[in-house]
């Protein structure tokens, strides 16, 4: 990846901001929604180029998001790419799913009535299969992080857990988020989680 503003000039690791522990987040997406992956790009040295590594699971055009905050500006800005993979397609499913199980971790989504362009609570519960304690990890400095995209892939939502000061997610597995989509439809939730030193990303589905 290479970044310029808009006056030509090249961007730099110095000239980027970091947010939640790192100074670019690149959100990857494939056409069926199945194969999220979030990695942070590296330059070498003083170079202007950043490199990133991902192993795609499907095919056909990836969306590449780099989320970024320059240091001059201080606003988040994004940088929308693509990368294509060849092969068949698959299309994204539609139907809702509240419930994901990624190896012995059963992940369950519960809102309220979500509705587009409002705040909504939406909490995450993960339990064990074999009903043992859950210790969640600060993954980039928080206890876990979720993003929505469209079926579309028009875009994305990066949303953060809600702290609660008497409360641990740590301790009992739960977190909760609030939810603001801009429009109708179906978009696929990833929720990422770090646990037994692993990122884990279980995937949801809903409707606005």
């Amino acid at each position: 990846l290479k970044f310029e503003t808009d006056g030509g000039q090249n961007i730099y690791t110095h000239d980027l901001a970091i947010t939640h522990t790192e100074r670019m987040h690149v959100m990857i997406i494939d056409p069926s929604l199945n194969d999220y992956h979030h990695v942070h790009p590296t330059a070498d040295g003083a170079s202007n180029t950043f490199t990133f590594e991902f192993t795609p699971q499907e095919a056909g055009e990836y969306r590449v998001f780099a989320e970024m905050v320059p240091v001059r500006t201080k606003r988040q800005v994004v940088a929308l790419g693509s990368i294509q993979v060849s092969g068949p397609t698959d299309q994204p499913q539609t139907a809702p799913r509240f419930q994901s199980q990624v190896g012995d971790l059963v992940f369950n989504l519960n809102s309220e009535d979500l509705r587009r362009g409002r705040d909504v609570p939406v909490g995450i519960s993960i339990e064990r299969t074999d009903g043992s304690d859950i210790d969640l990890q600060l993954v980039m400095g928080a206890y876990g992080h979720m993003v929505a995209f469209d079926t579309e892939r028009n875009g994305y939502k990066h949303m953060h857990p809600v702290e609660f000061p008497f409360a641990s997610p740590q301790a009992d597995g739960q977190l909760q988020f609030l939810v603001n989509l801009p429009n109708s439809g179906h978009y696929r939730l990833y929720a990422q989680v770090r646990i037994d030193d692993q990122d884990i990303f279980a995937p949801f589905d809903i409707e606005i």
